[in-house]
């Protein structure tokens, strides 16, 4: 009886918090991980049916889950292979994104869900080096679009995002490594690829500081701290246009750690985790807070108050009004509300997105 009023619950509260198309004869699955289930750190991949609310549950050792075409897309560490789980439960290699030779795969998926660049990074004796592909989701347009190196300074290139209309593409440039020592992703020297003809062009100030960017309705959304250490600047590029903006720190003193920006979708907003971390003899401690930057105005305010773990923005829901989280334990979705700030789990698990079949 437990189970049967949680899933009734959870149903409910999905439905009603969560956009999504129910039109015509398309299948909309909302998919949900449950991360760490068991000893050996394996996660559970939900998909929940919205038309009759069938749920399909799969286990994997994965990381990076990622929706595109009809599938969801992750990197399985125990076969060290990138590989795709989909609403009837079947697990199988990806049909073209293949690791070989590389010793790591970093991919990006176009905002429309049209394009999908991904970079593998080779080790040799004459240095390193990185292969970028770009290709629609069948991959039967596949094109070499970068092939960066060898070598010897020790940076790698990577995949960030796609320009509006996919005529470009974003990639950055950094240390090999260093993006795993920060708790949020971060982002050295931006450069822009056209997949027009082919020219490369730095990002307007870049190289920057090693700092969070997002990319949404052709603006681009960079922080920089403060020379005080006082919280973060946001610096707006319009990429169209080529204007910049800088919406100052409110001054949060020893927030340093800034990042997974959020843009709303239609570009007026956007909401960002920033972070204190204290580093003790036993034990580190974390106090996060959601900054909410009204992109229009140039403001920025704290939208929370300090949660002890880093949080994770996961989608804009209900008009732009909320937004939907996830805590550092990655197990539970939340919703917080834009006007409050009150903060209300609304599942158990970690909603990803979901897929329209």
């Amino acid at each position: 009886m437990k189970s049967k009023y949680f899933w009734f619950i959870f149903i409910s509260l999905l439905l009603s918090t969560i956009q999504t198309d129910a039109q015509g004869s398309n299948t909309n699955w909302e998919v949900y991980i449950e991360f760490d289930i068991d000893t050996l750190g394996s996660d559970r991949v939900q998909f929940l049916n919205l038309q009759d609310g069938q749920l399909v549950t799969v286990v994997v050792d994965g990381e990076r889950y990622t929706l595109f075409n009809n599938y969801v897309l992750f990197f399985d560490r125990s076969n060290q292979a990138v590989r795709i789980v989909k609403p009837d439960g079947i697990v199988e290699a990806h049909p073209f994104i293949q690791l070989g030779a590389a010793r790591r795969v970093d991919w990006v998926v176009s905002e429309d869900k049209r394009l999908i660049a991904w970079t593998l990074t080779y080790d040799n004796t004459n240095g390193l080096t990185t292969v970028t592909t770009v290709s629609n989701p069948s991959g039967s347009d596949q094109n070499l679009v970068l092939s960066d190196g060898p070598r010897t300074d020790g940076a790698r290139v990577l995949p960030v995002a796609f320009t509006l209309e996919n005529q470009a593409i974003i990639l950055d440039s950094q240390p090999d490594g260093i993006g795993d020592l920060a708790p949020y992703r971060q982002y050295a020297s931006l450069f822009q690829l056209s997949l027009i003809d082919g020219s490369i062009t730095p990002l307007v100030g870049e190289p920057s500081c090693f700092c969070a960017i997002s990319l949404r309705a052709g603006r681009l959304v960079r922080l920089s701290v403060t020379s005080d250490f006082s919280g973060f600047d946001v610096n707006v590029y319009d990429l169209v246009s080529s204007e910049s903006n800088l919406i100052q720190s409110i001054g949060l003193v020893n927030y340093t750690q800034g990042g997974n920006i959020l843009i709303s979708p239609d570009g007026s907003q956007a909401i960002y985790s920033l972070s204190q971390i204290e580093l003790n003899t036993s034990d580190t401690s974390v106090r996060t807070v959601l900054m909410l930057v009204n992109l229009d105005t140039s403001t920025q305010t704290q939208l929370t108050e300090p949660q002890n773990s880093y949080i994770t923005p996961l989608s804009w829901t209900e008009d732009n009004t909320a937004v939907l989280i996830t805590t550092s334990d990655r197990n539970g979705t939340f919703k917080v509300d834009l006007i409050t700030g009150e903060v209300a789990r609304i599942a158990q698990a970690t909603f990803i997105g979901t897929l329209v079949l």
